[in-house]
């Protein structure tokens, strides 16, 4: 399921249009679907694929929750400018966020991978949200802030 983050429809976005006219395919799962409905966590989880494609360093928590959420195996297809690209390179397949043909061949691959590769792909998605949860981050900043002063203590 191709899902658009805001409420404009395919006839109204030249890039989706260009991305559907390239994505008109018919995989083993059934036709691709272009949801724009209202219902985003449950998209999330029902959804073969969840693409997240970001500009710039955004849509971390929607790449997360998706990972979180989802019942089918889903796989994502990640921008490598997204902030989660960094935690989430080994668990998704990247793209270029301005890059349409890369976008559809990745959205393409991921709707045709076998289903021992979706789920390893899922799997590690929702291990590595898991295990870098928010006491993890706040850890992390901690000791960052922590070596600042130290550092600065230091080289005076």
């Amino acid at each position: 399921m191709l899902q658009q983050k805001d409420d404009a429809s395919p006839a109204q976005s030249p890039s989706a249009a260009l991305l559907a006219d390239r994505l008109m395919l018919v995989t083993n799962r059934g036709p691709v679907e272009y949801d724009i409905g209202q219902d985003k966590k449950l998209r999330r989880r029902r959804g073969d694929a969840l693409l997240v494609n970001s500009l710039f360093d955004g849509m971390n928590l929607v790449a997360k929750e998706g990972a979180i959420v989802n019942k089918r195996d889903g796989v994502l297809v990640l921008s490598r400018t997204s902030g989660a690209f960094q935690q989430l390179e080994n668990a998704s397949i990247p793209i270029s966020p301005g890059d349409t043909v890369e976008t559809a061949e990745a959205l393409y691959t991921a709707l045709t991978l076998p289903p021992q590769q979706r789920k390893r792909l899922s799997t590690l998605a929702r291990e590595e949200v898991e295990r870098d949860d928010l006491r993890g981050w706040i850890a992390h900043q901690v000791r960052d802030i922590n070596n600042v002063i130290e550092s600065k203590n230091g080289a005076t």
